[in-house]
Formats: C-alpha cells, structure tokens, sequence
C-alpha cells in the first residue's frame, strides 16, 4: 500500500508549483486514476475530441457512454476556496456561484461544462493536480451555478481518505455504485435512501452487457441525436422537420398525449398559432414586415413546449434560411441566458455587455480616437464647447482629457449600444436581439429579463426577440410583471417526434454510405460490423414508421412532444446493455 502512495508523497505540502498541465496530468492524475482508483486503460481516453475542443480525459462506464470529464490545469493555476470554517477539511461541499467568483476556477468550469454539453455528460472535475472541483452541470432541481460543488482540497484525502476515495471515484464506484448521482443527491437528502437503476443484474454476477455496438452507437449519437449544428447546412437541410403543427392520430385519441396547441387564455391575448412552412411561417413573415416598415420598436415572444425546438428554429431562420430583408437590413445577436448570472443586478449587467458584444460585429470600439469621436460625436461637441475650448488644439491636457472623456463613454454600456444602434442605422441596418432560453431561469429572474428585453427595445429602438414556455410568461403576467407592455406572441407546436428520428436515421445511413474513413468517423472496422449498424438503423426507422409498435408509442407517450428528451431516450435505446442488437439483426426483422 505504501508503494501505491509513494508518487503523491512528493506532491503533498510542496509551496512551489511548477508543474505544467501536461506533467500534472502524467505525474499526478494518471497515477491517481490507475494506480490508487483502479480505472481500466480503455475506460480512460485522452484528447477526445468535440465541436469546442479537446479534452483532457474521459472516463466511460462499461457501455462506452462518458461519467466524468476532467480538465487538468498546471500546478501555477491556483484555485482559491472560501476561507471559512469547513477550510482544514479534506473534501467539502462549497456554492458553485461562489466558486465561480474566482477566476481561473470560472475558466476551467465554463470550458469543460462547454465539452461536457457536447459530449452529452452531466458530471464534470477541474484540477490543478492539488484541488479538484467536481460539478454536476445538469441538476434536475435548480440551476447547475445555485447547487453546491464537492472539493476535494488536498492531495492528502487520496491517502488519509483512501476507502473515501475509492468509493466516490473508483471505477466500480462510479459506473455501478453510482457513486457520483448518489454524492451530489447527498447534499440535498439529509436521510433515506437514493435508488438509481443499474447497468448489470446482481443475481447470479450477470452483467448486462449484451449490447456489443454501444462504443459505435454511442459515437454516432453524439454526432447526429443532438441539437443540429447551425454550420452543418447538409444536415439542417436533411433532418429539419419544418412541418411543426402537423399531429400525428396518436394525438387526436383518448390515450394519446395533449394537443399541442394554443389554450383560450393564450388566443384571447392575441398570439398567433403558426405553421414553419421552411419560410418561417408567420413568425418570419413578422419579422420581415417589421424589418420593411423599420418599424422595429417592438419585442416578439416565441411560445413552445418543452424541447418544442424553439431555438433551433429561430436560429434556422435568421442563419440559415436568412430571409432577404434579414440579410440586407439588419445585424442579429443571440444571446443565450442558460449560463447567464443568477441575480438581479449582475444579470442585467450581463445582458446589456453580450448585446454591446454582438452589435459591435465590426469592431468599431476598438478604433482610432478619431473614429470614436465620431461615433460619440453629439456629446463631444458638447464636452469640447465646454471644456475644450481654452486648449490648444495639440496641447497635453487637452488630449489627456480627450481621452478621459473618450475612457468613460466606452464605460458606460448602455451609452455605447444606443450609439452602435444610431451607427447601424444610417448603415440602413436595425438590430434584430434574441434572447434565448428565458425559460431556464427563476421566475424572479425571468421577470427582470422581461423588463430589460422592454429596455433593450425602447432605447436602441431594435427588435427583441424572446423563446419561452407558455406557463412561464403566465405566471409573469400573473405577477404582474407585464400589465404594462404590449408584445406580438407567437405558438409553434412540437414536431412529430418519429419523422424527427427517421429523418436522423435517413441522414446517418446516408453518411456512413458515404464515409471514406469508417473507422475514423465511425469506429467501424470490419464488413460485419458495418453491416450489423445498417441493418439495426433500419428496424428502428421501421418500429419508428409503425405508430402500432412499441417503439413508436413509448417515445410518443413518455416525451409529450419533447424532442430533447426524445433524443436522448433514443440515444439511451441505442448504447444501454441491455440492447441486443445481434439478436435483432440476426432475424432481418424485429417486432418491438
């Protein structure tokens, strides 16, 4: 045992850290992670790759779905803790909100929760090879920054916590004890027990693991059964399901789940039930109309369901479908509030710095002192009549309070947003702001996000644009929030959840025809294997076809029109264990 310690002996007490990431994460975590944790080699991947980069490691349960993402930081970077009365413990519960008011942990969390989003996992570590951070960034009671995370302080606890150790991070621990759910459920349970579902049966040691294509599933559903990549027009052309509105007979029978349509209280408002006709329907006809008349003083509400696709569309149709007036007259800035401060003041703050940030696409704060003159011209003509005018016009003060003057207009946000919107204007260009996901956030948060999207509106006289769930903006209105404004709503149904999954079926058979490099786009090595993927793609399109078969009604049932849950039912469908796929290609055929 002491052999096993013997490498983090040298570490521990140390004041110089000079470690650089990549000797931390040879010397220090690839030797906690092995030797003292006992992770398998091929559970544990380095450099994955995802759409926002690499990462550092991937651990990955027994059916190749990833647990744990870990970004290791060199020994340099110094993670600061509360300094409180919990500071000698080894391992402590500490407020991510108050973790993220430091730096270098805030950098390091925001990039891998980026990764981890990717990648579809929920449970993610910074380390430094001293402190380790770990965060669940996909709670299902609060939002990820108001839960608490687990630090484990110092390299110590591995060795005067090691049984501790081991049963929250070891392998066994986290793939089939379910060590880090129960772990973080803790905090919120002060007694009984927590159950979670198991990937292996106890009885007679049989593991479930009958599922010999997880590893390619799983790869393929992390490319193709998530949200469709704004740059991928191939596969926004291909799996887009524009007929949104359209309802399938499950809906129209007794057992069926609820019409997903708009309610008395939401007609008698005025909102608008509308059809995607690949234009936008109505919602985009709105726009453009508003973008024509430039008459843009007005804030849109698009109303939808749960994983209805609310951002999806309107992503779609200002970056893809890119309607003439939309292209030719405006300048767009989404904005999305899922990762967006959790109180009053800083998100308000945080709100008008990302719409200065988008509206700003040429850069022009950044400029010579000249063109920020002329761009704040009104006001500095005031300021040189009254202050300026008994300098010289090459004279030192008199620049030095050129560029104070120039200092505290690009200080004040709000200031600088009205100019850019003043600039676009005489460019013949209105703003179009987009505030996506309001709906994530608390309800007192909601509201001032209403109330600043008003403000955004009135001043910069733009186009604010908000996506949201219909019971959000009705507890708004009961509260009050909103008696005062007048906004154009919008409905837009859910898709039909099958033709959203034979539609990505359809796109995967088409790109694994049409891969030069199987292995290294699919993991599939062999004839065998390739042809065992395209016989199963095509029993699940067929069960989805058949509103009669298992497959198709549970996923209809159990998501209500939620096509982000749908997908990663699916998803689970196609990685668990439990999914026997040689059994089902072996027939030609499977009845689910």
């Amino acid at each position: 045992m002491e052999d096993k310690f013997a490498f983090l002996k040298k570490f521990i007490g140390k004041e110089n850290r000079y470690l650089r990431e990549a000797d931390v994460r040879y010397q220090i975590i690839d030797n906690i992670f092995k030797n003292i944790l006992s992770w398998p080699d091929d559970k544990t991947k380095c450099e994955d790759h995802v759409k926002s980069g690499f990462i550092d490691y991937t651990l990955y349960n027994k059916n190749s779905i990833p647990v744990l993402l870990i970004e290791a930081k060199k020994e340099g970077k110094h993670f600061e803790l509360p300094n409180n009365g919990n500071k000698d413990k080894l391992i402590r519960n500490i407020k991510t909100e108050e973790l993220l008011t430091n730096e270098e942990i805030s950098k390091a969390i925001l990039q891998v929760k980026e990764y981890a989003e990717d990648l579809g996992c929920r449970y993610v570590c910074i380390t430094n090879g001293h402190e380790w951070i770990f965060t669940n960034i996909n709670p299902q009671n609060k939002p990820w920054k108001k839960q608490s995370s687990i630090v484990i302080t110092k390299l110590d606890y591995f060795i005067e916590e090691y049984i501790s150790a081991v049963n929250f991070l070891g392998y066994t621990s986290i793939t089939e004890n379910f060590s880090l759910q129960t772990n973080f459920a803790s905090q919120k349970q002060s007694r009984g027990e927590v159950f979670y579902p198991k990937n292996q049966i106890p009885s007679y040691n049989a593991t479930v693991s009958n599922n010999n294509y997880a590893g390619i599933f799983n790869l393929i559903a992390r490319k193709y059964l998530s949200n469709i990549p704004l740059d991928d027009h191939a596969f926004m052309r291909k799996c887009y399901v524009s007929d949104k509105g359209h309802h399938d007979s499950l809906q129209k029978k007794v057992q069926g789940f609820i019409y997903d349509s708009l309610t008395p209280y939401f007609k008698n408002l005025g909102v608008q039930e509308f059809m995607d006709d690949r234009r936008g329907g109505a919602f985009g006809y709105k726009i453009q109309d508003l973008i024509r008349k430039k008459n843009l003083d007005s804030v849109m509400i698009l109303f939808g369901g749960r994983g209805a696709g609310k951002s999806t569309f309107i992503e779609r149709l200002l970056f893809y479908i890119k309607p003439h007036e939309v292209v030719t007259h405006s300048i767009i800035g989404i904005i999305n509030l899922i990762d967006s401060a959790q109180n009053r003041d800083e998100l308000t703050i945080e709100i008008w710095k990302n719409v200065l940030s988008k509206i700003d696409s040429e850069n022009i704060l950044q400029g010579t002192q000249d063109e920020l003159i002329t761009l704040f011209r009104p006001e500095y003509d005031v300021f040189e009549k009254q202050f300026l005018a008994h300098y010289n016009s090459g004279s030192e003060e008199r620049q030095k309070l050129i560029s104070k003057f120039i200092s505290d207009k690009l200080a004040d946000t709000k200031y600088c947003c009205n100019r850019l919107s003043l600039y676009w204007k005489q460019q013949a260009k209105g703003l179009i702001i987009v505030l996506d996901n309001l709906d994530q956030l608390t309800p007192d948060l909601q509201d001032i996000c209403f109330l600043t999207a008003m403000e955004i509106s009135r001043k910069l006289n733009c186009l604010v644009i908000i996506s949201m769930r219909e019971e959000r903006y009705f507890n708004a209105k009961s509260r009050g929030t909103l008696d005062a404004y007048h906004t154009n709503g919008f409905h837009i149904a859910s898709p039909i959840i099958t033709k959203v999954l034979m539609k990505r079926i359809a796109y995967i058979l088409e790109e694994i025809e049409n891969s030069d490099d199987l292995s290294g786009d699919f993991d599939i090595y062999n004839d065998k294997q390739l042809q065992t993927v395209k016989d199963f793609l095509i029993i699940c399109s067929k069960g989805l076809r058949s509103e009669n078969s298992a497959l198709s009604q549970f996923l209809r049932f159990s998501t209500h029109g939620d096509l982000r849950r749908a997908l990663n039912f699916f998803k689970s469908f196609l990685t668990s264990g439990y999914t026997n796929i040689n059994e089902m290609t072996s027939r030609g055929s499977w009845s689910f």
